[in-house]
């Protein structure tokens, strides 16, 4: 028996241990099965039907879990017009390769600008002291890496700061992300990071860095140290607020953290029924994505609802999820037979085959073939085949992905990791390509800045105006107006009066 079957269930592993029980039954249970190509939950567990399902809307009616209302924030961002000529002015002699690498990240670094995060953060503290806080309940923030994370948090900082000067009210937050190692050195930094920073050696410090020298001066760090973490997430945050002066060394009864802020932890897995709402700038989607707004739905007295703020755009994600775990999709229509797939896996691996020397047995006699593919898979003067063999590796790998855990797959584990060992010797040999060019930390300082002073946003503001119920015991998307159920209407009517 496997709970949590969406997890760790398809790769050699598991097809070894199918294949060492063979008349073994494995039933699995999950609330959120994957229909992806690679990873298909009801498939790997043998059947086109689930023995039994508890639906979303089911949840909801039989009152273990509460409705969520989705309310989407969008602050409208771009360029000045002035950042292509800024990255030009920069980068525009830098080799083809590093170039387009660096406008990749340049892309992926834009919803970090420092103007999208302050409107974000000045409507999350507005709607936390007005629809939050005061009722009881805390919250999260799901944000899009770990610098993103702690960027949010600087910005709450100084909005806090000048809240308590004006002698409005403010509110506690921490930010709880995984760290590296806080014992390791670096080397100084050259003048031209220096440069890059702005002449600002601490811009080019890690996190971890960063929180060592914080601890270090006595400060509050930055991000939670990793040894504090099991403490705060598990008890003290969930301690409603109060008088902390109250709490004693034997008993700790309120605490006073309104807000988490959070990369990946505790987005899933993690209980905590005092979070009423998740402020989301994150693209999460399919199964991981219902698990980040289930944080919102455990019940708790008061609670009438969950909620979810969307500062990064996920609706048509969150469409797509709600439908296909709230059952509007139905298991035949994405049910995938493994039979089909093993004579593809089988031609896949044909293809990759056919391309290298056959002067050796690469399951066994692996080391002398992997030299002659080394020196076959020359670029400078086969570069096409290197290509074709690449192409090849990558279709073969995908068609493993899609037949693993069958034990079927197992027959095919040595070619996988002598083919996979070749393609990591050709790294070295092949020419630079965007896919391989690194990003220092001074560039990448350097790219965040540009766009702290090219990328411009306003206000934020709610496109719909309103709150729309995403899930209720209705069903998938039920409100109000579409739906007539008692319970359904009289909760909304509650909520709208009071969480406005």
């Amino acid at each position: 028996m496997v709970d949590e079957a969406h997890r760790s269930q398809y790769g050699f592993l598991a097809a070894f241990m199918r294949a060492s029980l063979p008349n073994a039954k494995f039933i699995a249970f999950t609330g959120t099965p994957l229909f992806k190509d690679d990873k298909e939950t009801l498939g790997t567990f043998g059947g086109k039907e689930y023995i039994d399902t508890y639906r979303l809307d089911e949840a909801v009616a039989d009152g273990a879990t509460l409705p969520i209302k989705y309310l989407e924030g969008m602050a409208q961002w771009g360029s000045d017009g002035k950042l292509k000529q800024a990255f030009e002015d920069e980068f525009g002699n830098e080799p083809l390769a590093r170039k387009k690498k660096l406008k990749q990240e340049l892309l992926k670094k834009r919803r970090g600008a420092i103007g999208r995060i302050e409107e974000n953060a000045r409507h999350l503290v507005e709607h936390f002291l007005s629809s939050v806080k005061p009722r009881g309940f805390k919250a999260m923030l799901g944000c899009n890496g770990r610098d993103m994370a702690v960027r949010y948090k600087d910005v709450l900082n100084q909005i806090m700061e000048e809240r308590q000067n004006k002698g409005l009210p403010t509110f506690e937050s921490r930010v709880v992300i995984s760290l590296g190692s806080m014992t390791d050195k670096r080397t100084g930094i050259s003048e031209q990071q220096a440069h890059y920073a702005s002449g600002s050696t601490s811009k080019l410090e890690t996190i971890e860095e960063r929180i060592k020298r914080e601890l270090k001066q006595g400060q509050t760090p930055t991000a939670v140290p990793s040894e504090k973490i099991p403490s705060l997430v598990n008890d003290e945050f969930k301690l409603p607020y109060g008088d902390e002066s109250a709490n004693t060394k034997q008993e700790t009864k309120f605490n006073n953290i309104g807000l988490i802020i959070v990369s990946d932890m505790l987005l899933t897995g993690w209980d905590a029924p005092i979070v009423s709402t998740l402020y989301l700038d994150k693209p999460l989607k399919e199964h991981t994505l219902l698990q980040a707004i289930a944080r919102v739905n455990r019940t708790r007295k008061g609670k009438k609802a969950g909620y979810i703020v969307d500062y990064f755009g996920v609706v048509e994600y969150l469409d797509e999820a709600l439908k296909v775990y709230g059952g509007d999709v139905q298991p035949d229509q994405v049910w995938m037979d493994v039979e089909a797939e093993l004579p593809r896996l089988q031609s896949a691996l044909t293809k990759v085959l056919d391309i290298l020397p056959k002067k050796h047995n690469p399951v066994k006699q692996p080391e002398p073939y992997k030299e002659d593919a080394d020196l076959y898979l020359d670029p400078d003067t086969r570069l096409d085949i290197v290509e074709d063999f690449l192409v090849a590796l990558a279709g073969f790998n995908s068609r493993l992905d899609i037949v693993l855990p069958d034990e079927r797959a197992s027959k095919y584990q040595p070619y996988f990791k002598v083919l996979n060992e070749i393609k990591l010797q050709l790294r070295n040999k092949m020419p630079e390509s965007a896919d391989t060019v690194r990003i220092t930390a001074s560039e990448s300082e350097l790219l965040k800045n540009m766009l702290d002073e090219h990328i411009e946003a306003s206000e934020v503001k709610s496109l719909l105006g309103r709150e729309v119920s995403i899930l209720g015991c209705c069903g998938y998307g039920s409100t109000p107006q579409t739906k007539k159920c008692r319970k359904c209407r009289i909760g909304h009517e509650e909520q709208t009066q009071t969480h406005h």
